[in-house]
């Protein structure tokens, strides 16, 4: 891909700006120059925006609103052209010119799948970039891999980031333990935690009461789910037998009617329809067999009855080729005729025309008038054509001699006339002369320009800095003084205003930052509060405070029954509620402890959001305190300087405003100094001017007549009278060079007026001669030539006519009339026509005879026509009678092995056998059936044991069964629920003995250390497979690219260092491998011992012989460089160009740079073809 056209519309400091990057004529290289601040670097990033889009936030909005900033461009990749624009916008940012969205994926197939990242790596280049990785070369001397890696893809400092990745996986674990890595610490904790856990069981007497309730529990349960068990299996027992009652009556029905048939013959499914299908194509087959003989009988008949004429047929194509040339050659003979007509009537013109020129022999007035010798008569009697030609010349060339003699006469008199009107004029004009003072006078006035309008825009420009003086003073508002009071004000600076300013607006933003912190912070409170009061709603726990509460309430209850302060039944039943509370909550507490756990966490949440929203109001009150505290000091500062109620935000614009007023009145000053300075010069260059025209003798030094004269008079004065002298000597000087001419051009004219007159007779002599030789009088004219000419052209052209007429026209005609007759004669000979014995055959015979001949092949083809399709119509009927033959033989087939397996001979007999067959099909069909159901309903049992189990019992007797037992089922179940609701209680009972606390606190800690170590684990994965990958990319793309990528970037870097290095090689003797430059002489170089230019080459030699390499397999994208040779010397920065030219054959090249020295190398290595834009 490339960029042809490159449009910053509304893009940083740019607006409407447009760079055109042509064609690639042999290099695709564009130098793009402009000095600092010019927009380069913003170029480049408008490349990168335009291909990827705008990121998020920008800096390039100084100008123009993000909203409004927008690129376009005209890119191509191989013939396909695409003009679009890219907008700062959250979608549709791809737009075509006309605004229409374009799909963000139109860019794909012209970036080749690049990304921003890649692009701005691998197609980016500035020389900060060079120099880092320069030294990124430094630090990774001793691994070639790294090198090559690493410039190839344009990133640096590979090295810190896989050791930075090796550090973090050893700080994560390794095979040595060791209490500073993350693993072994969690693991630490984890086990500390278990040991709690341990310690946190309870082992005591009541316990174990609990267990063995427990236990026992746990076993009638068992005892009662088994006699649950067995109820319900006599209750499908009983279900089964009612659903497989009916079932198995169906089937005993069923066998007992197959039992009733006997013996049945097996006929097919459908034996019934083929029965009837057979009997049916049996009758429509022998109807259509007897209809198809009649048939037959009559075709054959009628192919008897038809005669052919195969002679005729045999010569068809000559018959109808014949009839072909009938119709072509019937207007022959009247044509023949009117052209006869024609040649008489042209010979007849001819010899008229002749007669009268006297030119006519006697041959031609005896020969016939439109036979052939009258034409070789006529064209015996015309001039030969070469003298007619040549007369027709002499008559050309006499129009222009004779216009050229006139010509001559008419230009020698002019130029006589002409040398005697200049010497006249040289005799009676007098030349002034200018004295060398006067010209330097005037053009020192001229130097002053108009003398009245530099006065007047002097003094306009001393009343316009009056006047911008005096509006500077009105813009200092109610802080305006004069402008010495303002020189003497003590202001501070306007950066010390912008720190002021910038200090004011971070202690508002901190205000602000505060407020809304504040704002947030309560918002997360109430949202704690909400989800504190929606948790108790929704679980309801019972708290420990609800807990002791309710068991003080007992307590004190008891200990009045106790101490007989209350009588035990009036207290009874208060005791019994009070006990029966503390019990409840106590349940809930232990039941609900987890959330219980939830709603105080919950509670903490809260109560540490409303202390964060105090904490937050006093850092509010303090950043408010703090600004007030610097507005105030601003306004004692204000007041000293006289002025007051000037705000912090006012005061750089009046600081500029003041500015201002000092910028009016030194222009003020400058702007009437000026005009002072001009008042004098004109009066100067007024006496000298003066002076000047005096001596040379001009009183007359005002053309208006003012006692007083200007300046600008006497500049007119002078300049009219040089311009007069002037122009006096310059007409003296043309006049006198005209003379000359004049002189020489009247010798010329003479001469040609001579050479006129000479080729005048010489064509007289030439005009007698052909005149003579034609036969015409010796006084004939031109012009009576020129008709006789005429009309011997036109008796030419008649006979060339009649040759035409004879030798194309009439002469074909004839012979095809011969040919076509002879054709006739022998095709009507073959046929054996009457006229075939006669020699002599007229055209016209020879047309009845191809009309008769037609005629006959038309008849002959019609009855041949009928035969073919009489023939078709008989092998199609031959063939219908076939096909009915053997359908009636394949329906006696079809129905044959069926009546063998029925042992009948008839159709008719056929019928019950196939009916009984079909019946004992269905009663089949209908005990298979029943088979199946019995064994989906029958739970697995066989149709032996279900028959068994049925006789068994008494079906009328099992639905009041199933009634009785599901009864004792439900009482049973409701028995095993109540066994499970006590061991659920048991259980918790004893779970609340064991030290629940301790063991949650412990069972916390000891996941949250299997958390970290699994943390850890899934890091130091992550890290140590990264840190590998990383090498593993470094020493594959090595192993691949090292060869092809040192052999180029060899040449580049001897190119880029003069040749100083004569190549780069690997030592593969050292561990791990080094690169190394090598002289001419075979002195080898280490990285470390290049210079930093050396090794900024160095990395650029790498770099463009990877992207060489990359382009070889990837599309070309346009490469960018910025300023890569700041730091080189002239031979290098040339040697650099050319690395940038055999690149731009391969992509094209854009090189930015603010040296305009660079100019005069490009030019060197580019020629003509150098493509450069200036910003």
């Amino acid at each position: 891909m490339r960029l042809q056209r490159l449009d910053l519309i509304r893009y940083g400091k740019f607006t409407d700006s447009r760079i055109d990057l042509p064609g690639p004529s042999e290099f695709d290289f564009h130098l793009i120059l402009g000095p600092n601040e010019a927009g380069k670097s913003t170029l480049r990033g408008a490349i990168l925006d335009l291909l990827f889009g705008f990121p998020l936030r920008t800096p390039l909005d100084f100008v123009h609103a993000k909203s409004e900033l927008r690129l376009g461009a005209v890119v191509q990749h191989d013939d396909q052209v695409l003009e679009f624009m890219r907008l700062k916008a959250n979608k549709n940012t791809l737009r075509a010119p006309d605004e229409t969205p374009l799909p963000e994926t139109a860019l794909h197939d012209y970036l080749g799948g690049a990304s921003r990242d890649f692009f701005d790596k691998m197609f980016g280049l500035d020389h900060p970039r060079l120099v880092q990785g320069g030294n990124s070369i430094l630090n990774a001397q001793d691994d070639v891999g790294q090198i090559l890696f690493q410039s190839a893809a344009g990133l640096a400092s590979l090295g810190r980031v896989r050791d930075a990745l090796d550090q973090e996986a050893d700080s994560l674990w390794a095979p040595t333990r060791s209490s500073k890595r993350v693993y072994y610490a969690a693991r630490a904790d984890m086990d500390a935690a278990v040991e709690i856990l341990k310690n946190s069981t309870v082992h005591t007497r009541k316990w174990a009461d609990a267990h063995e309730r427990v236990q026992a529990l746990a076993e009638q349960l068992r005892a009662q789910r088994d006699l649950l068990m067995a109820q319900q299996t006599r209750r499908d027992r009983l279900e089964r037998i009612r659903r497989v009652n009916p079932v198995m009556q169906e089937l005993n029905d069923s066998l007992a009617q197959l039992a009733e048939l006997g013996d049945v013959v097996s006929l097919a499914p459908d034996a019934a329809q083929t029965l009837e299908q057979a009997e049916r194509d049996q009758a429509v087959a022998q109807h259509g067999l007897e209809y198809r003989r009649k048939e037959l009988q009559r075709l054959e008949t009628a192919l008897k009855s038809i005669a052919i004429e195969d002679t005729i047929l045999s010569l068809g194509t000559e018959i109808s080729a014949l009839d072909t040339l009938r119709h072509q050659y019937a207007s022959h003979p009247s044509t023949m005729e009117r052209y006869q007509g024609q040649l008489q009537q042209l010979g007849q013109q001819a010899l008229q025309q002749l007669y009268e020129l006297d030119l006519v022999q006697e041959a031609a007035m005896a020969a016939q008038p439109h036979g052939l010798a009258l034409e070789q008569a006529l064209r015996a009697s015309l001039p030969a054509l070469p003298l007619r030609k040549h007369i027709e010349q002499l008559l050309r060339d006499q129009g222009a001699l004779a216009q050229a003699l006139e010509s001559a006469k008419t230009l020698l008199g002019d130029r006589k006339a002409d040398a005697d009107a200049i010497q006249a004029r040289l005799g009676a004009q007098p030349v002034p002369k200018v004295s060398l003072a006067l010209r330097e006078a005037l053009e020192r006035a001229k130097t002053l320009g108009d003398a009245e309008s530099a006065t007047q825009k002097a003094k306009l420009q001393v009343h316009d800095g009056q006047t911008a003086l005096e509006q500077a003073l009105a813009g200092l508002g109610q802080w305006a003084m004069p402008p010495e009071q303002l020189a003497g004000l003590a202001l501070p600076t306007a950066q010390v205003l912008a720190a002021w300013l910038a200090e004011r607006r971070d202690l508002l933003a901190d205000v602000k930052s505060v407020a809304q912190r504040q704002q947030e912070l309560a918002a997360i409170a109430d949202k704690c509060a909400l989800r504190l009061r929606q948790y108790g709603e929704q679980h309801s726990p019972a708290t420990q405070e609800e807990l002791a509460q309710a068991r003080r309430l007992r307590d004190d209850t008891w200990q009045s029954i106790r101490q007989g302060v209350t009588v035990l039944a009036d207290a009874a039943e208060p005791f019994e509620a009070a006990l029966r509370s503390a019990d409840e909550l106590a349940d809930q507490r232990y039941d609900k402890a987890q959330e219980a756990a939830q709603l105080q966490s919950l509670r903490h949440q809260w109560e540490q959001a409303c202390q964060d929203v105090e904490q937050a109001q006093q850092r509010h009150a303090q950043s408010c305190q703090v600004l007030d505290d610097f507005d105030a000091q601003w306004l004692a500062t204000s007041t000293q300087l006289g002025l007051t109620e000037l705000t912090l935000e006012q005061a750089p614009d009046w600081l500029v405003r003041k500015a201002q007023v000092h910028d009016a009145e030194q222009a003020l000053t400058r702007a009437q100094q000026d005009l002072d300075l001009l008042q004098d010069a004109q009066q100067a260059a007024l006496d000298r001017l003066a002076g000047a025209l005096s001596q040379a003798g001009h009183t007359e030094v005002n053309d208006s007549g003012e006692q007083t004269p200007t300046l600008n008079g006497l500049r007119a004065t002078a300049e009219a009278y040089i311009r007069e002298a002037d122009a006096a000597a310059t007409r003296h000087e043309a006049w006198q060079a005209q003379a000359v001419q004049a002189n020489v051009a009247l010798k010329a004219a003479q001469q040609t007026l001579n050479e006129a007159l000479s080729r005048h007779e010489l064509w007289q002599q030439a005009w007698s001669d052909a005149l003579l030789k034609t036969g015409l009088p010796a006084d004939t004219g031109p012009g009576a030539a020129q008709g006789v000419l005429t009309l011997i052209a036109e008796v030419s052209g008649q006979l060339d006519q009649m040759r035409r007429l004879r030798s194309e026209r009439l002469d074909v005609m004839q012979a095809e009339l011969h040919d076509f007759a002879q054709q006739a004669a022998r095709l009507a000979s073959v046929v054996s026509l009457e006229y075939a014995d006669n020699e002599g055959l007229s055209h016209a015979q020879a047309f009845e005879i191809s009309q008769t001949l037609t005629h006959r092949l038309a008849l002959a083809s019609r009855a041949q026509e009928q035969a073919a399709q009489l023939t078709r119509a008989i092998q199609a009927e031959r063939a219908e009678i076939r096909a009915a033959e053997q359908t009636l033989q394949q329906s006696r087939g079809a129905i044959e092995p069926m009546l063998d397996r029925a042992g009948v001979t008839t159709l008719e007999a056929l019928g019950p056998v196939i009916e009984k067959a079909d019946r004992h099909r269905r009663l089949q069909l209908r005990a298979e059936q029943a088979r199946a159901r019995l064994l989906q309903e029958g739970d697995g049992l066989t149709q032996a044991q279900l028959q068994l189990e049925l006789d068994g019992v008494d079906v009328a007797e099992v639905v009041t069964q199933l009634t009785r037992l599901q009864a004792d089922i439900e009482q049973a179940t409701a028995a095993h629920s109540d066994l499970a609701v006590q061991q659920a209680d048991a259980e918790r009972e004893l779970q609340a003995m064991a030290g629940a606390d301790d063991a949650a606190r412990a069972e916390a800690k000891r996941q949250d250390a299997l958390a970290r170590m699994s943390d850890a684990a899934e890091r130091y994965v992550k890290v140590y497979t990264a840190s590998r990958l990383l090498r593993w990319s470094i020493d594959r793309y090595r192993e691949e690219k090292q060869g092809p990528m040192l052999a180029r970037a060899s040449t580049i870097f001897a190119q880029l260092t003069l040749n100083s290095f004569e190549r780069l090689r690997v030592d593969f003797d050292r561990h791990p491998m080094v690169l190394e430059g090598q002289r001419s002489d075979g002195q080898r170089v280490g990285i470390e011992g290049l210079s930093d230019g050396t090794r900024d080459q160095l990395y650029l030699a790498l770099r463009l012989a990877a992207l060489e390499l990359h382009l070889e397999q990837a599309p070309a994208l346009p490469f960018i460089a910025d300023d890569l040779f700041i730091n080189y010397d002239d031979g290098r920065t040339e040697a650099g160009l050319q690395a940038m030219a055999e690149l731009s054959r391969h992509t094209q090249v854009i090189f930015l740079s603010h040296h305009e020295s660079l100019l005069e190398p490009a030019r060197r290595v580019f020629g003509e073809a150098l493509k450069v834009v200036r910003l």
